[in-house]
């Protein structure tokens, strides 16, 4: 069996009103193995993670 675990500010970032930010948050997030927090927020801001 196998569990993820998805941090609540995940959600928050993937419901953000702003789409790019959204598709920042998205494409970063998919580029990492384990989810990376501060470089999803990064990426929120526009900046690399």
């Amino acid at each position: 069996m196998s569990w993820q675990i998805v941090p609540k500010r995940l959600g928050e970032l993937m419901k953000d009103e702003d789409p790019a930010k959204v598709k920042r948050v998205s494409e970063a997030m998919l580029k990492m193995v384990k989810i990376d927090i501060a470089g999803l927020e990064a990426a929120a801001k526009g900046r690399n993670g």
